[in-house]
């Protein structure tokens, strides 16, 4: 590598890093906010450590292209404001030849982030639900609040009047994961604990179970003493993976399933296949047009890098929700997905074309 390439790369590089890390820390911490405050208290700090990392490895592929973004326009901003831009043009460098070296990086982050999207990314997604959810079982009564309701699990709700001697008094369970027959549970105490297998399980006194048949009608039963199994082992704690957590070829069985039954689920999983290819080409969407709009604006003011990045960022994902939401009025995924890719691709082409051959300090 030149040494003339090798310092083009180190200007969008340090600007990259460092937008990468206070990015993925806002986004981590933004996520995983209300699981922090649940397991305060609770875990080991390497499984803490663990769940920032899965979480870290799980927001990669969204957070690369808006890094990349970000150092690319403070790069060539740079570079065009101490005038740079203008001495490699002296010295017969052209703006698309400064710039080569950055659409080979930016290339390559997109195949990274093809492979992030595909395999690591449904890891990550995966890992942090379970990291949480060993945390939270780490806890005494899964971390239950006095005099609060606590959701456990979608569908299953717990409240405690108060807590003595690790009971649970005047406990109720909300049970709505059946929707044909919703429960609920009442018992004047109880405990939440694991059995063996790892299935979650309440010892329950003195109460009575309430549930709705599909009739409408009310059944109750009366106890003394109920063992009821709330999560069947470890499978079930975990629940059904949704369709960010499956890796490329459960992704495609999903396909196929839901191809035969609903049809609004089937959509909602092509999209999501769609999108897996469509947003690793952003780095070098991106890249296309931060360089020539940087060089462009970079006298308008001292933020104008950012505010290139912003507008980019939003203008992508904006157009990418317009077209995705007319997927259900029978536009094509394939054509949804994609057309934000083809808008950019074509502003890109031109603007890098035509806008750095006309640039003017």
């Amino acid at each position: 590598m030149k040494i003339f390439d090798r310092y083009i790369i180190e200007e969008v590089l340090v600007p990259f890093t460092l937008s990468f890390f206070v990015v993925s820390f806002l986004m981590v911490v933004s996520r995983l906010f209300d699981v922090l405050m649940l397991v305060a208290g609770s875990g080991s700090f390497l499984l803490i450590f663990a769940l920032f990392f899965a979480a870290v490895i799980a927001a990669s592929g969204f957070v690369i292209p808006a890094a990349f973004l970000v150092g690319c326009s403070v790069a060539f901003t740079r570079l065009s404001l101490d005038m740079e831009i203008v001495a490699l043009r002296s010295a017969g460098i052209s703006v698309k030849r400064a710039a080569f070296p950055v659409l080979v990086l930016a290339l390559m982050m997109s195949i990274l982030v093809l492979v992030i999207n595909l395999y690591v990314s449904p890891w990550g997604t995966r890992s942090v639900k379970a990291i949480a959810i060993q945390m939270i079982l780490e806890k005494k009564n899964l971390g239950v609040a006095e005099g609060a309701f606590s959701k456990l699990f979608d569908g299953l709700t717990v409240y405690a009047e108060r807590i003595e001697d690790n009971w649970l008094k005047n406990m109720l369970i909300f049970d709505y994961r059946d929707k044909k027959k919703p429960k609920v549970i009442e018992a004047y105490k109880g405990k939440i604990l694991r059995d063996p297998k790892g299935a979650l399980i309440v010892k329950l006194k003195k109460g009575k179970i309430s549930v709705v048949s599909e009739d409408g009608s009310l059944e109750v039963l009366e106890f003394d003493t109920l063992t009821q199994r709330l999560v069947q082992g470890e499978e079930g704690i975990l629940g059904k993976p949704t369709k960010k957590e499956l890796s490329l070829g459960a992704l495609l069985k999903r396909m196929e399933r839901e191809k035969k039954r609903k049809k609004k689920a089937y959509l909602d999983v092509l999209v999501h296949f769609h999108k897996r290819f469509s947003l690793a080409l952003t780095p070098l969407l991106f890249c296309l047009l931060a360089i020539p709009l940087s060089i462009t604006f970079h006298r308008e003011s001292k933020w104008s890098s950012l505010v290139i990045s912003v507008v980019l960022f939003i203008g992508y994902y904006g157009l990418l929700s317009f077209f995705q939401n007319l997927v259900y009025k029978g536009i094509p995924a394939f054509l949804a997905v994609w057309m934000p890719n083809f808008v950019y691709l074509a502003l890109g082409a031109y603007l890098f074309f035509k806008k750095t051959d006309s640039f003017v300090a």
